[in-house]
C-alpha cells in the first residue's frame, strides 16, 4: 500500500534512502499524513511529490472544475486491453494496470486514443460533413449499420424501456448504437455539448451530432483516418481540433489535424503537422486545446496552431536528455511537464502561456523517481504525483510554480484514469472534482459502499466526508456555479442509478432517478462517461469491446 508523501527540496545530488515519493497510485492507501511543502527546505524524509498516477487510478466524486461549455463529460478512458463478448469487465479499480502485458494487444487495436481504421488508401480525402434525414427517432428504431454515422435509436430491437418505466423514473430519450469496431475493441473519447443543444460523440471513425432533447442526428462527419485524440475543451463558438493519422506498422501516427464545427459538423482546415527534427515521432503525441489554441506535444517537440486558422503559432522543442510528458489545459491556462534526465530522470511543472508558448513560472524539480502524472484540475491547480517503484503518491495544490498545500489522507483513493499509449494523459482522470477551496476524492469501496472526501484546499485536510448509499458506490461529476456537487450513484440489480447534488451535510439530493429497466444496460457499460447538462443525463462508454455476437450502445440518454 502507498502513502501520500512530501517530496524535500531537491538537494544538488538527491538523497536516495527507499526511493521515497508522495506520489504513488492514489487507489493505495497512504500510511502515513504527508509532510509539508514538497518543495520546501525539509530534512530528507520520505520524499513525496506533486501529482498523480500515471496509470488510471478509478473512483472518485468530483469533475475537477465546474464543467466548461464546450465539454458534457469526463476525459476520454480506454481500458488496458481489448475484452471479450458479453458484458465488459469491471472496471479495474486503482492504477493496478499492466502495461507490459497488455501493450502488444492496445498497439495493434487502439493505435492513439482510439482504435484505427483499416483502409488501404494511402491518400485520405478531405472529410465531408454528411447529413441525415430529419427523422425522430423512435424507442425501436433500427439505426447504423457499423459507420458510426447513424441516428439514435435503441439497440434491442424488441425493447422499450418506457413501457418498464416506474413512477418517479426518468424517462429514456434515445439510445445511440455504437459503430462497428475492431476485434480489438476501440476506446471512445468523452462528448461535447453545444451552444445549439447538441450532443456530440466521436467514435471510431466519424463524428455526429445528435439533438439533446429527440435524439435526431443534425449532423455526421466521416474521418479520413483513425481518430486519435478529441481536447477537453471546445472554443466559445463550439469549434474543436481533432487529431487522426493512418495505420503504420499497426500503430496509428497521430501526424492530422482537421478542425470541426461541432454546431454544424462542417470541416474547416486540416493539414499535416510538420516534424520539428530527426527524433520527432508522432507514435506517441497527445493533444491539448486552450480557447483558440491547440497544441501537439510529442517526447521532443510541441506545436501549437490557430483553431481559427491553422496557422502555425509556435514550436518548444527540448534539449539534450529533457522531453516532454504532456501538456494540460482550460480556456485560459496551461501548464507543461518537462521530465530531464535518464538514469535519474526528474520531472518538472511549468506555466505557459498557450498563445506564445513562453514560459511563465516553474516549479522545483522532484526528487529522483517522482513522476508528475495527471493533473487533476487548472483551476485550482491540483497534480498528481506518483513514485512508481515504491508504490507512493501525492496530490498537491499549486499557486503557479509554488505548492499551497498537499493532501493530507489515510484513506485509499481511487480516481479513474484513462490507459493511454500517447505521453502521460495528463488530464485523462476523472473521479475528482474542485473547486478553490476543496478538492473532493472517490475513496476505494469496502462492502460495496465508497465516501466522498471533501479536503481543504488551503491546508490539505479533510472538511467533511459523505457516504454512499448502502450497496451502491458513488462517483463525482461537476461542480455547480453555486458550489454544489452534483454525484453520480451506481446502480445496482434492481435500482438504475442516479444523480444528485451533495451538500454540506453529505446527504445525496435526487435530480434524476434513471429507470431499473436500464440498470442491465448501465452496469455493461465500461467505465461511463456521465454528463449532467439542462436537466438530462448522457451515459457513455469509454471503451466499446468489439464483440461482433452483441451489439453495443454508444450513448444513453436520459430526461424527466
Amino acid at each position: 500500500m502507498s502513502q501520500p508523501h512530501t517530496p524535500p527540496e531537491e538537494p544538488e545530488q538527491p538523497p536516495r534512502p527507499p526511493q521515497q515519493g508522495p506520489y504513488g497510485y492514489p487507489h493505495q492507501p497512504p500510511a502515513q499524513p504527508v509532510a509539508d511543502n514538497p518543495y520546501a527546505q525539509a530534512p530528507p524524509q520520505q520524499p513525496g511529490a506533486y501529482g498523480y498516477p500515471q496509470q488510471p487510478p478509478n473512483g472518485g466524486y468530483g469533475s475537477s472544475q465546474p464543467p466548461t461549455a464546450g465539454g458534457f463529460g469526463y476525459p476520454q478512458q480506454q481500458f488496458p486491453g481489448p475484452t471479450g463478448g458479453g458484458e465488459p469487465p469491471r472496471r479495474r479499480r486503482g492504477p493496478v494496470l499492466v502495461a507490459a502485458a497488455v501493450a502488444v494487444a492496445i498497439v495493434a487495436a487502439v493505435g492513439g486514443y482510439v482504435a484505427l481504421a483499416g483502409g488501404d488508401d494511402p491518400a485520405p480525402k478531405k472529410p465531408v460533413a454528411k447529413q441525415t434525414e430529419d427523422a425522430k427517432p423512435s424507442p425501436s428504431a433500427s439505426i447504423d449499420k457499423g459507420d458510426g454515422l447513424g441516428d439514435g435509436g435503441d439497440p434491442d430491437d424488441d425493447q422499450d424501456y418506457n413501457a418498464k418505466r416506474k413512477p418517479g423514473e426518468a424517462k429514456v430519450l434515445f439510445t445511440v448504437n455504437a459503430p462497428d469496431v475492431p476485434s480489438g475493441g476501440a476506446s471512445v473519447p468523452h462528448g461535447f455539448t453545444t451552444s445549439n443543444g447538441l450532443v456530440v460523440k466521436a467514435a471510431y471513425k466519424a463524428v455526429v451530432g445528435y439533438d439533446a432533447k429527440t435524439g435526431r442526428k443534425a449532423w455526421g462527419t466521416a474521418l479520413p483516418g483513425g481518430l486519435c485524440a478529441v481536447p477537453r475543451e471546445a472554443t466559445a463558438d463550439d469549434r474543436v481540433v481533432l487529431s487522426y493519422g493512418e495505420l503504420k506498422d499497426n500503430v496509428n501516427a497521430c501526424d492530422h489535424l482537421m478542425q470541426l464545427d461541432l454546431r454544424t459538423g462542417k470541416v474547416g482546415w486540416q493539414k499535416e503537422v510538420p516534424e520539428e527534427g530527426d527524433f520527432d515521432s508522432f507514435l506517441s503525441s497527445e493533444l491539448t486545446q486552450s480557447a483558440d489554441v491547440a497544441v501537439v506535444t510529442r517526447d521532443t517537440a510541441a506545436t501549437a496552431f490557430s483553431v481559427a486558422d491553422g496557422k502555425k503559432l509556435w514550436v518548444d522543442k527540448t534539449e539534450g536528455e529533457c522531453r516532454f510528458g504532456g501538456h494540460a489545459a482550460d480556456r485560459t491556462s496551461m501548464v507543461q511537464v518537462t521530465t530531464c534526465g535518464f538514469d535519474e530522470a526528474r520531472d518538472q511543472l511549468r506555466g505557459v502561456d498557450p498563445r506564445t508558448g513562453k514560459e511563465l513560472w516553474s516549479s522545483k524539480k522532484l526528487p529522483a523517481g517522482w513522476k508528475i502524472d495527471k493533473v487533476f484540475s487548472m483551476n485550482p491547480l491540483v497534480v498528481y504525483s506518483q513514485h512508481e517503484e515504491d508504490k507512493k503518491w501525492n496530490i498537491a495544490v499549486f499557486d503557479k510554480g509554488t505548492v499551497r498545500s498537499q493532501v493530507d489522507l489515510k484513506d485509499q483513493i481511487e480516481p479513474e484514469c484513462a490507459f493511454t499509449l500517447s505521453l502521460r494523459g495528463l488530464q485523462s482522470c476523472t473521479g475528482v472534482a474542485a473547486r478553490q477551496d476543496l478538492i473532493f476524492l472517490q475513496t476505494k469501496p469496502e462492502d460495496n459502499r465508497n465516501a466522498i472526501v471533501a479536503v481543504d484546499t488551503r491546508t490539505g485536510k479533510e472538511a467533511r466526508r459523505a457516504k454512499s448509499p448502502e450497496g451502491r458506490t458513488m462517483r463525482p461529476l461537476e461542480v455547480q456555479a453555486d458550489g454544489r456537487l452534483v454525484v453520480y450513484v451506481r446502480p445496482s440489480a434492481d435500482q438504475g442509478g442516479m444523480v444528485g447534488t451533495l451538500g454540506a451535510d453529505g446527504v445525496p439530493r435526487k435530480l434524476l432517478q434513471l429507470p431499473a429497466a436500464t440498470s442491465a444496460v448501465e452496469r455493461r457499460l465500461y467505465n461511463p462517461e456521465i454528463g449532467f447538462d439542462a436537466g438530462r443525463v448522457t451515459l457513455a462508454p469509454s471503451r466499446l469491446n468489439g464483440n461482433d455476437e452483441a451489439r453495443e450502445l454508444l450513448m444513453l440518454v436520459y430526461g424527466p
